[in-house]
């Protein structure tokens, strides 16, 4: 039989980010980062059915889907992963969780991970937005034989509010995407855990790059103008400054398109005629952990 209809005999690579966006615009996440060693993941989406009956029979049907139920069993989940994944307190200076009961600030998370096919190859999950909830979580005393007691996660998927275009071309909210590695067509086999996966965008995000309006050594600037810097990626991190030549900082207030890759440095009064002056991009980084090089951009004004 061919490898494509192998059985799934093996779980790893558990990872998860968080969804900094979902709108009409948008959808964004953070870096994708490790979650837990990974023992059983069962899978089942709420899909309910309902038949209509004419004529003593049942004629149409008509079927929609819920939720996506994800069961996790992991080895463990340390306590401060813990608070983040359920959106609950965390003391770092005390290394502590606090338990408040209280789950309706638990954040939305991407979630994947991958399954050995039986007779060769891999298949691979990336679930867009769900919120995580700890399940049981048992212990007991230490007998003769040693009992190893994993942790329960519950992972409710959810379809996404951002509409990814679809290969018939319409645009529709998706839970998630998956991909067998046995199919010729499917190549993102190594970069799957790079990013969160779409299905508009597979494989390694793309490098972190900048443009800037003024240019740099730009001459006959306007005294209002307000320098623009656009990066390819969402940044999630910045250290800007716009310095004068003998050092003298600026005062600007900064703002970031909805997007979060277009920011605008408006200084709070008029730059002086005939004056030089450098914006200091020193420490950008974008939502996947990417870093541009410091860079000065250097500008005269009319």
């Amino acid at each position: 039989m061919r490898s494509e209809y192998g059985e799934l005999i093996g779980l790893d690579n558990l990872h998860c980010a968080q969804v900094l966006a979902d709108n009409d615009a948008s959808y964004q996440t953070g870096p994708n980062k490790y979650l837990a060693p990974a023992a059983e993941m069962k899978k089942e989406a709420k899909v309910e059915t309902t038949p209509r009956y004419y004529d003593n029979k049942a004629m149409f049907s008509s079927a929609s889907e819920a939720s996506t139920n994800i069961t996790l069993t992991v080895s463990g989940v340390p306590s401060k992963k813990a608070a983040e994944l359920t959106g609950k307190p965390y003391d770092a200076a005390r290394g502590i969780m606090i338990d408040t009961g209280d789950v309706s600030n638990a954040p939305y998370y991407a979630l994947s991970t991958r399954a050995e096919l039986g007779d060769g190859g891999h298949r691979y999950y990336q679930f867009l937005k769900g919120q995580f909830a700890l399940g049981a979580e048992t212990t007991k005393t230490k007998e003769d034989k040693v009992t190893a007691n994993t942790v329960d996660l519950t992972y409710t998927g959810l379809v996404t509010i951002h509409e990814f275009t679809m290969p018939d071309g319409k645009k529709k909210g998706a839970k998630g995407v998956q991909a067998d590695t046995t199919d010729p067509a499917f190549a993102g086999a190594d970069a799957w855990f790079a990013q969160v996966q779409t299905p508009e965008t597979l494989g390694k995000p793309a490098a972190l790059t900048m443009t800037s309006d003024p240019e740099n050594d730009a001459t006959g600037v306007a005294a209002d103008a307000k320098p623009v810097l656009t990066f390819s990626n969402a940044i999630s991190m910045d250290a800007v400054s716009i310095v004068t030549t003998d050092g003298t900082l600026v005062d600007f207030t900064p703002s970031l398109d909805a997007a979060g890759k277009v920011m605008t440095l408006a200084p709070k009064a008029a730059l002086t005629s005939g004056a030089a002056y450098t914006v200091v991009v020193a420490g950008v980084a974008d939502v996947f952990g990417q870093s541009i090089d410091p860079t000065a951009i250097k500008f005269t004004v009319a």
